[in-house]
């Protein structure tokens, strides 16, 4: 099954010790989210996170170096959680155009909150991804590795749409960058559509994508 190639781990080097493992590493994850939604990235603390779980500001420190390393980790896990619904959601489907149009739907529809992961809050999470985009940007810190910044699932989700769109007109010249152009435009339009899904920007993504094409 397509679902085995995808890995569902963080980078390891956004990490001191991985948060998955422990209980206080899980707060940590729950919490930190809450509290960049409610503060912001620049009056955002560990000391203030240590205060909200009831721990020391050290204990924190023992599984992230810095506040920017736990927003590249949030950014890691988000990516990772879509490509997963990508693949899960269109690995059945044999008709190109219904799988590429099944993946556009998915990109572009408000996110939910998965149940099957209780301490993380999916659409929470990418409401701080699309606040904070400007702080996860390679060319913001050119003295961290660039794969910490940039999550690979990033790359094999444009990858696995580029796939899909060669399948569907294998002629189409294009295909990597209108790749790209769906999936960056569909990340932003989630959060404008997260309380009123919009027909309309279905309707237009799916139009556009028969015209280039056709």
């Amino acid at each position: 099954m397509e679902w085995l190639e995808v890995q569902m781990k963080v980078h390891p080097g956004l990490y001191v010790k991985d948060p998955e493992t422990s209980t206080l590493g899980k707060k940590i994850i729950e919490h930190g989210l809450l509290l960049f939604d409610e503060v912001g990235y620049e009056a955002f603390t560990f000391k203030k996170l240590g205060e909200r779980i009831a721990s020391n500001e050290s204990s924190v420190y023992r599984y992230f170096e810095s506040k920017s390393h736990l927003l590249y980790y949030y950014s890691h896990r988000y990516w990772l959680w879509l490509e997963y619904r990508l693949v899960f959601s269109t690995t059945n489907i044999s008709d190109p155009l219904l799988k590429l149009e099944k993946a556009i739907q998915l990109l572009i529809e408000p996110i939910q909150d998965d149940l099957q992961t209780a301490h993380l809050d999916e659409q929470l999470l990418h409401k701080i991804i699309v606040s904070e985009f400007g702080r996860i940007q390679p060319s913001r810190h050119a003295a961290i590795e660039a794969s910490l910044i940039r999550p690979e699932a990033f790359n094999r989700i444009k990858q696995r749409l580029c796939a899909i769109l060669q399948q569907v007109n294998p002629s189409y010249l294009y295909p990597l960058p209108l790749a790209n152009t769906l999936i960056e435009a569909g990340h932003f339009q989630q959060l404008e559509t997260a309380s009123s899904p919009d027909d309309a920007s279905s309707a237009f993504f799916l139009d556009l994508i028969h015209r280039c094409l056709k």
